[in-house]
């Protein structure tokens, strides 16, 4: 179900819906997590629970004599999402159109744990009495620093004989060149010891 679902959403990203109010995910949010909605009852299941959800995408496949007969069905829908967001957590939805028999709906879930660490950075900032811009300032070399020492695509190539940049930039180039997307399918970590 998990390929079959990974599947289904990257046909939806590169299908035009009928109706979409999906919202892009922070640019803080890097964790996701797919699942599987029933139809009938929006009862949901994701692959994997994550903690602090900032962004909730749901793709209504819906074959066209449910489009037709049930004129409810925007209203059900847009209901489902707004009981799903929040202040903290945007949610958003997008219509396709499907030859298949059954309906269905995928969920794509975002988390940030970097928004946690944000908002300790602002308090211990605040309570040293920087001024709001300075905070701002402080706030974003610290959350790159964050990225460019634990997410792969941010850190620089261990190699610059071979190259020399991020490793995101230089996948980016690669599948360029090559005229097709390249993808890290695994990696190891290595430390320098003491």
């Amino acid at each position: 179900i998990i390929a079959s679902t990974f599947h289904m959403l990257k046909v939806f990203e590169n299908t035009e819906p009928l109706l979409t109010t999906t919202p892009a995910p922070p640019i803080t949010s890097k964790i996701a997590t797919y699942g599987v909605v029933n139809y009938d009852s929006f009862k949901e299941k994701p692959f994997y629970n994550l903690q602090g959800t900032r962004c909730k995408k749901y793709f209504f496949g819906v074959n066209s004599a449910s489009l037709e007969q049930d004129k409810g069905l925007l209203k059900k829908v847009r209901s489902f999402i707004s009981k799903e967001s929040d202040e903290k957590m945007d949610a958003g939805f997008a219509i396709y159109s499907t030859d298949y028999e059954k309906n269905y709906v995928y969920c794509e879930h975002y988390t940030t744990l970097i928004q946690e660490e944000k908002e300790i950075i602002a308090k211990q900032s605040e309570n040293d009495g920087k001024p709001q811009e300075v905070m701002e300032k402080i706030i974003e070399g610290k959350i790159s620093s964050f990225f460019n020492d634990n997410v792969l695509n941010e850190q620089t190539f261990c190699n610059p004989e071979i190259y020399e940049g991020k490793v995101g930039v230089m996948i980016d180039e690669m599948s360029g060149k090559l005229g097709e997307r390249i993808y890290i399918k695994q990696f190891s970590h290595l430390e320098v010891g003491s």
